[in-house]
């Protein structure tokens, strides 16, 4: 009876695994502006997690996404930069631009004990929703560089491929045994690139 009820609970729950991405740089469009560090935070990123059914939850039910939760089983400790930017790609419907962000992650050991024990201090961060930490933090112990670059990028070279023709409506083929030749080339782009750098 033990055995089945151990594969039971096998079979009832998926793990999954990711690694932790470490970089002090992001990639952002040529069109982005006021690029700045927005804080710091020390954060637990899950790499490892397991989907179990809750206890008493039908499955077939018309709820049935809620019987299914995740679980961290293992998590990697990291001091998250926080970048802010404006970007008109990303404009609202109203036609206003929104605050974008986007974020690096450092090692903790990049940290004395003391600062990664300061922004512990604060963590998480919905508890404590008026300290400045996490400002003062970036401001005293972190600094950014924007370059503009130019970064190769593929491209379809139109005039070494060939395409089928599609119909406009259906977007089928008018040939069906015609077979699309993608040839790509490389081509050239400008990013800004941010890179956080410890003063």
């Amino acid at each position: 009876m033990k055995t089945i009820l151990f594969l039971a609970a096998a079979v009832a729950s998926a793990i999954a695994q990711a690694g932790v991405s470490y970089a002090n740089q992001v990639v952002l469009s040529s069109t982005a502006y006021n690029i700045e560090i927005g804080d710091a935070e020390y954060a637990l990123i899950p790499t490892k997690t397991r989907e179990v059914q809750k206890p008493g939850c039908h499955p077939n039910g018309e709820n049935y996404f809620d019987c299914i939760e995740t679980v961290v089983v293992e998590s990697q400790e990291v001091i998250r930069v926080n970048i802010r930017f404006q970007d008109p790609t990303f404009g609202s419907d109203d036609g206003h631009l929104n605050g974008q962000w986007t974020s690096v992650n450092f090692k903790t050991t990049d940290f004395t004990v003391e600062e990664v024990n300061a922004l512990k201090s604060v963590y998480p961060r919905w508890k404590h929703p008026f300290t400045h930490v996490n400002e003062k933090f970036a401001t005293e112990k972190l600094s950014l560089s924007v370059a503009k670059v130019k970064q190769p990028i593929q491209v379809v070279d139109m005039k070494r491929s060939r395409l089928c023709q599609l119909n406009q409506e259906t977007s089928e083929k008018y040939d069906r045994n015609c077979q699309d030749q993608v040839v790509y080339k490389v081509s050239w782009t400008l990013v800004h690139v941010a890179t956080v750098t410890r003063k």
